[in-house]
């Protein structure tokens, strides 16, 4: 029994010890020292390349809470709508809030045009800016994603906030029920805590798939101002 035991402990011990050396780990150590301490006044850390696009809607102030996205015309078979609210730290409907949203084709590429530069040349061109009014309710018309080819990743859809005051930052991306690749810490998280599970609120004569994800800005969300949290 306790020769069992000591070789459960040393695989214990090996897998640790691989984790510890892995990139995932290092990749994670670097992550943190990065925005808690390094950069501390950054929401959510340095976002990277990939919230460069939320800028790049030339005007703003045109936005409205509803946008339809590239492909939604011409693709009839998966056809989605992406809707709910964006809330306050404390759970009010947030106003004036961009949503910067962008992903793959059916095929799981990030489709360009020629010539393609700005955020465009890494994100692909099915993207799209919504802004939140009074009601923080948001409309995106789009279609369903396909996962990376070749590789075993869940279908996905880029979510990018900025609030006033707040630099930009990400959040967990939307992903959809019953998809094989997802991973089981993506999908317990509920969305009061920024889980990017959306939930199938389709019904009955719907033309399309309905998704509804709820945002709550600054939750889960490290470095987030604590005056935004009291708002």
């Amino acid at each position: 029994m306790k020769k069992v035991m000591y070789v459960v402990v040393a695989a214990g011990f090996i897998v640790a010890v691989r984790y510890a050396v892995s990139a995932d780990f290092r990749q994670a150590v670097y992550y943190q020292y990065y925005t808690r301490l390094k950069h501390p006044e950054i929401a959510g850390g340095p976002c990277g390349p990939n919230c460069n696009g939320y800028n790049e809607f030339l005007n703003q102030g045109l936005l409205t809470n509803t946008d339809t996205l590239p492909l939604f015309e011409e693709r009839k078979a998966d056809r989605m709508l992406l809707t709910g609210v964006i809330h306050d730290f404390s759970g009010k409907p947030a106003a004036d809030v961009l949503l910067y949203v962008f992903h793959t084709d059916a095929q799981g590429v990030y489709p360009k045009r020629a010539g393609a530069t700005g955020a465009e040349a890494l994100n692909g061109y099915i993207r799209g800016w919504v802004k939140t009014n009074a009601d923080g309710r948001y409309y995106i018309y789009t279609n369903m994603p396909g996962a990376y080819p070749e590789e075993k990743t869940r279908a996905h859809v880029h979510c990018i906030i900025k609030e006033p005051d707040v630099n930009v930052y990400s959040l967990m991306d939307f992903i959809f029920p019953n998809d094989p690749y997802a991973e089981a810490h993506e999908t317990t998280v509920p969305q009061h805590l920024n889980g990017g599970l959306v939930k199938d609120i389709t019904q009955p004569g719907d033309t399309m798939k309905v998704y509804q994800r709820n945002i709550y800005l600054g939750r889960g969300v490290v470095n987030y101002p604590s005056k935004k949290k009291g708002a």
